[in-house]
């Protein structure tokens, strides 16, 4: 009997894997590890894809929501393209489809489709797969968002909504204003590609019911305008729009590090770089697409500005008027701050003083003009040879050469000081003309 209580639950090949010991021996040790194996906590399991729900007015719960609801009208199989998911979407989203909320990271609600697509919620259909629709997993977790819309418990930031979507405060101040985008007359006079944007920001303006006015600006390309009690003010943020052809023709003469310390002058708190950034536009140019994603990095990280990429203008565009719209918020959210704000031709005003260069600017301006040589390597021959006549001077002596092949310089991607070279001592001695 007792043999029998030792052996039970034991398999037939148990009763043959014995040792010289007996089989009984071997049996109980087999029993005693399992017994420790029954004791042992278990593990937990792997969190599935099917148990992921997304955070409650995120990115990712307004797609799913979106793309619901059109899961259930009649052509749902042709899904929807991303501009129209963006429009359906927002009123379900705490944070902005088309304004990064966070300068500092630059990302707009719209990153959440891809967290969505690789949870096997969304699939891309259609040709070029542009295209987006709910899979079955998909439209089971929708079903149970949109039984379950109960707002979570939690404190949320202000964020950027569309001014459909917004209402007056109850308690706040009501004041008779109108915000107006503010186009530089020459962004859309002059050149084909000019008056071409400026049919689109027509179109743009006109099916969505936005305003905006036609102004000279002498710094930056857009600005933004409030209208108060027939007051023209200056709202806090410039913009300064770089197609690719307009990023490498600047820097290969040197105006950009001149625009970037005018926008710095005007003091307001936003400077925005919208910048065009497909592939295609990148590649196609003089400079190298890797010097020009440097740039670009330089404008956010060095420069400490805001950079809005776009591949197309209407995506510009887009962009440019989500700002309108979220200043038509502010106001109505904070009417008395429109007390601070400036009169808008003090831009005007202020900006016509920076466009008097100083003798040094213009020295700057004009070493800059020499191959390879950028601003900090400028500023390095500068500190060197204050003056032209000096290096002027300069170049005549016999060991001028070496002077200038040794002019140490900081690069904006080095932290340690580095030598001109041979090649720009060269350039500078060849220019000047000795």
């Amino acid at each position: 009997m007792s043999k029998q209580a030792k052996t039970e639950n034991l398999t037939l090949d148990d009763y043959f894997n014995f040792d010289d010991k007996g089989w009984l021996i071997h049996a109980a040790g087999i029993q005693e590890k399992n017994s420790r194996e029954t004791l042992k906590s278990p593990k937990t399991p792997k969190k599935s894809r099917s148990d992921y729900k997304p955070k409650y007015r995120s990115g990712a719960y307004a797609i799913i929501l979106c793309l619901y609801d059109h899961y259930k009208e009649d052509d749902a199989a042709l899904g929807l393209r991303k501009g129209d998911i963006i429009d359906r979407a927002q009123k379900n989203c705490d944070s902005s489809f088309s304004v990064a909320s966070n300068s500092a990271k630059h990302y707009t609600a719209w990153a959440a489709m891809k967290t969505v697509v690789e949870k096997g919620l969304v699939e891309k259909c259609g040709t070029g797969k542009y295209f987006h629709r709910l899979t079955d997993a998909g439209i089971n977790l929708a079903e149970n968002l949109s039984e379950n819309k109960t707002p979570e418990i939690s404190v949320r930031k202000r964020i950027l909504q569309p001014a459909r979507d917004l209402c007056t405060p109850k308690k706040a101040r009501t004041i008779s204003h109108e915000v107006f985008l503010v186009i530089d007359k020459r962004e859309t006079s002059g050149q084909k590609k000019s008056k071409e944007f400026q049919k689109k920001i027509e179109s743009y303006a006109e099916r969505h019911g936005l305003k905006y006015i036609e102004k000279q600006i002498n710094v930056g390309d857009f600005a933004f305008m409030a209208v108060v009690d027939g007051k023209e003010l200056l709202l806090e943020t410039i913009v300064e729009r770089k197609g690719a052809n307009d990023l490498a023709s600047t820097l290969v003469d040197g105006r950009c590090y001149e625009q970037k310390e005018r926008l710095k002058s005007t003091g307001l708190l936003n400077v925005v770089y919208l910048v065009e950034t497909g592939e295609i536009a990148l590649g196609d140019q003089s400079i190298p697409k890797d010097t020009l994603r440097q740039q670009i990095a330089n404008f956010q990280y060095i420069d400490d500005f805001t950079v809005q990429e776009y591949k197309e203008e209407n995506e510009a565009i887009e962009y440019l008027f989500e700002m309108t719209k979220y200043y038509e918020y502010e106001i109505l959210q904070n009417p008395d701050k429109v007390t601070a704000l400036k009169p808008f031709h003090f831009l005007e005003q202020f900006t016509k003083s920076c466009l008097v260069s100083s003798p040094k600017d213009i020295y700057l301006k004009q070493l800059m003009a020499i191959h390879g040589i950028s601003l900090e390597k400028a500023e390095a021959v500068a500190e060197k040879f204050p003056t032209l006549s000096s290096l002027l001077r300069g170049l005549k002596q016999n060991d001028a050469f070496e002077a200038l092949k040794n002019v140490k310089f900081i690069s904006s991607t080095a932290n340690k000081p580095r030598s001109l070279g041979s090649a720009c001592a060269e350039q500078i001695f060849w220019f000047y003309g000795s």
